[in-house]
């Protein structure tokens, strides 16, 4: 039988969104839009009059809820204060944005903040603002920015559009590195000219339409129809969730975690965490020994932590889960995107030679008993030898970006794990002031504290 994958639903009930600029064209049908896929939906405009009808409007047409607010988004401070004053969006498409198309030598300094101010600058500090009380509630999300082709190329009497669209290209792709490990996601859609009250009397000049159309293959002006689309595509959360729900054959998965607080399992449960899946996590107390008893070697016949049972079957060596969360998981990031063979063989190097190399040398330095019948202090300093090189090269990474990739992956949590267990077998860390600054970063994911306080509680609950 052939395993078909399923289509996600695009469905987002109970789901909050907010749109700027969405009295009329592109903001009005992305209101629209996300009202009839089941989101309940603000619409902002400095004016009521407009996003008053188009509320009423949506709530008629597909018994959503949509509600108006009046809102001037070059009023940072009202911003603020809006976000602030409301539960967390799930949704936000930062569509408020003008132009001022002239030579660029006409061009003049009000001109100059008119475009750049509202177009971005403004759309900076209400992504900032809805942002955070998302994390104040550790919602997740979708920001979706409305960009243009002028964002990708130059345009005649566009300098300053071009200007704030490249711009808001730019934010968003920094802004997608900082959200991603809180499971937010920013994108933009940047689309051609598209028919819209703003650009209709612009369409009314033959020489002009004529122009635009020359450069379009379909031979027409886009419709804010063609937008609706990506626009709930965006907004849908792709939520890695899902994945548990409805695996390949349709089956329900079981994730079942066992781990010991403060072990190399901690990796593990730190990658579960950052993609949401729903797992059990079950403590394995290696300090009196259950890793070694017959029920725990009849489910792991290598005896050690981590080990993840998915739907019965067994999944040890970290490495491994990491790699099948990753690929299970696409979305979520645990590692570096990689478009060739090659460049996957380099992450996986990386990955072994944590797992191979950095680990047992950590180990020994921590616990060299368990490589000696005789004195371990011999042990200890072999291992803090052999680990120095690891941590050279770690420190002299970290020292030019803050991550292993420059970006985020599991294996900094790794690298973590590796370098703070060598601590704690009394190995010297203050020469290391790169390795000092990824501590800090690490400490403050929110996956991260999610497992530490996973640990707690279930180590709390088992000896209850």
């Amino acid at each position: 039988m052939t395993n078909i994958p399923t289509t996600p639903s695009f469905r987002l009930d109970g789901k909050r969104a907010i749109v700027t600029g969405a009295g009329r064209g592109i903001g009005l049908a992305a209101a629209a839009t996300l009202a009839d896929a089941g989101a309940e939906v603000t619409l902002v405009a400095r004016s009521a009059g407009e996003i008053e009808a188009g509320a009423a409007a949506i709530g008629q047409k597909f018994g959503a809820r949509a509600v108006a607010a009046t809102l001037d988004v070059s009023d940072l401070s009202a911003v603020a204060d809006f976000f602030a004053s409301r539960p967390a969006f799930h949704i936000l498409v930062n569509n408020a944005g003008t132009n001022r198309p002239k030579p660029m030598w006409e061009a003049d300094e009000a001109d100059y903040d008119a475009v750049m101010d509202l177009n971005l600058k403004s759309a900076f500090f209400v992504a900032q603002a809805c942002v955070k009380q998302m994390l104040a509630e550790k919602a997740t999300g979708s920001l979706i920015h409305m960009s243009s082709q002028m964002g990708h190329v130059g345009g005649p009497n566009r300098s300053l559009y071009c200007a704030s669209k490249w711009g808001m290209e730019g934010m968003n792709k920094a802004m997608a590195l900082d959200l991603a490990p809180h499971n937010i996601r920013s994108n933009t859609i940047a689309p051609t000219f598209i028919e819209t009250p703003l650009t209709k009397p612009m369409f009314e000049d033959a020489a002009f339409k004529a122009s635009v159309l020359s450069k379009i293959k379909l031979g027409r002006i886009g419709q804010v129809q063609d937008l609706m689309g990506a626009v709930v595509d965006d907004g849908e959360q792709h939520d890695n969730r899902r994945w548990l729900d409805r695996r390949i054959g349709e089956q329900a998965v079981d994730l079942k975690l066992y781990f010991f607080p403060g072990a190399c399992s901690r990796v593990a449960m730190t990658a579960l965490e950052h993609v949401g899946a729903d797992y059990t996590a079950i403590m394995v107390d290696l300090m009196k020994g259950a890793h070694m008893r017959p029920d725990y070697r009849a489910l792991n016949p290598r005896g050690k932590v981590p080990a993840l049972l998915v739907d019965g079957q067994l999944l040890s060596e970290n490495a491994a889960i990491q790699l099948w969360l990753h690929e299970a998981f696409p979305d979520a990031g645990l590692l570096p995107a990689a478009d060739t063979a090659w460049e996957r063989a380099q992450i996986h190097s990386d990955l072994f030679w944590l797992s191979s190399v950095w680990h047992p040398y950590v180990r020994a330095n921590m616990m060299p008993i368990r490589w000696t019948t005789g004195d371990p202090a011999p042990v200890r300093e072999r291992g803090k030898e052999l680990i120095a090189p690891c941590l050279h090269q770690l420190e002299a990474r970290l020292t030019e970006q803050p991550f292993w990739y420059g970006d985020w992956s599991i294996l900094d949590v790794y690298f973590y794990w590796c370098y703070t267990t060598a601590e704690k077998g009394e190995f010297d860390l203050s020469p290391y002031p790169a390795i000092a600054r990824h501590r800090l970063a690490i400490e403050a994911l929110p996956a991260f504290q999610r497992a530490i306080a996973r640990e707690a509680q279930v180590e709390a609950e088992q000896a209850a």
